[in-house]
């Protein structure tokens, strides 16, 4: 059986016992087999997106938006899943950014980045920045992990690539920082890491502001992604 077919089969003895099953407990359960599905979803969903990336037809549908409005709707959705994994949020928005960005595409760029570090590195204080420098949008996430060895800084973009140690597993397939380095640069972008201050790791996305990429141009990859909120 696949994972998707027990948790459906999980779901539907739910349905039929949900009757007899203490309320507390049904919520609890439908909470869990939504998580898990959810999971699947997003795994499903990078898949189908490295599949487009190598057969070059993932698009870009870019529209001139202010980044800054992005950037602080897309993290304040994604406050509660960082609280439930004690991980607290600081907004650094210096002004508005104006561009031509693909605004789904963005937006899954910054969860991504999100989600790597509430994975990461959990219990720990995360920073978004946004400004702008030299014509380029510069959005940055910073957490209070563990951080990255120099030696991995090279491959942690690459497809299956998961580096970092958390102390526990890590679901996932390593597709995340691969699939926002094509969308990046699809922009005309990069995306780096380093070392953040104490501690911890920085990932900087840096954006011209005038471009006109449409379609994503995959990296060749070996192996089988001021204004202070608080």
């Amino acid at each position: 059986l696949t994972p998707l077919k027990l948790h459906m089969q999980g779901l539907s003895r739910l349905l039929k016992k949900g009757r007899d099953i203490d309320p507390e407990r049904l919520m609890r359960m439908a909470d869990t087999a939504d998580q898990q599905i959810g999971r699947l979803n997003r795994l499903v969903e990078d898949l189908l997106d490295v599949s487009r990336i190598s057969a070059g037809l993932l698009k870009l549908n870019a529209e001139e938006l202010d980044l800054a409005d992005l950037v602080r709707e897309t993290a304040e959705r994604n406050r509660p899943q960082l609280s439930a994994a004690g991980n607290s949020l600081r907004l650094k928005i210096l002004g508005s950014v104006w561009g031509s960005f693909d605004h789904l595409r963005i937006e899954q760029v910054l969860a991504n980045l999100l989600t790597n570090a509430l994975k990461y590195a959990p219990g720990t204080p995360v920073e978004v920045s946004l400004s702008q420098e030299n014509g380029h949008a510069v959005l940055a996430v910073a957490d209070g992990g563990p951080g990255i060895a120099a030696g991995d800084t090279a491959k942690i973009f690459d497809r299956f690539e998961r580096v970092g140690e958390t102390g526990k597993s890590v679901s996932g397939l390593g597709l995340g920082l691969y699939i926002i380095r094509q969308i990046v640069e699809a922009h005309g972008g990069r995306i780096a890491v380093e070392a953040n201050d104490p501690r911890g790791a920085r990932f900087v996305v840096r954006i011209p502001l005038e471009n006109s990429h449409v379609a994503l141009n995959p990296t060749p990859c070996p192996g089988p992604s001021p204004h202070l909120d608080h």
